[in-house]
């Protein structure tokens, strides 16, 4: 339960950074990529509320600073972050 509140979380942040000043794009399975994530999370809510954390600092970070993260090789103008796991709770 906690994992879905996390990412409900991160969901509702992602709507808000919507307004910023560099547009995001998300590829067409990040969505169904999160609530699998969350469901697979909802064993581990200490994870869940770090992985969560921890992309939503890495896509604010891409909002603001998009040079500092790795061209997409298929459509250069697109950057792509991988949120990598997290230590142990």
């Amino acid at each position: 339960m906690q994992s879905v509140i996390h990412m409900k979380k991160f969901l509702r942040h992602l709507e808000r950074s919507m307004d910023m000043s560099c547009k995001i794009e998300y590829i067409s399975t990040f969505y169904s990529d999160v609530q699998s994530i969350a469901g697979f999370l909802t064993e581990y809510p200490n994870k869940a509320a770090r992985i969560f954390a921890k992309a939503d600092k890495s896509i604010s970070n891409l909002e603001e600073m998009p040079e500092m993260y790795p061209v997409y090789k298929d459509v250069p103008s697109f950057r792509f972050i991988v949120v990598a796991p997290v230590g142990k709770t």
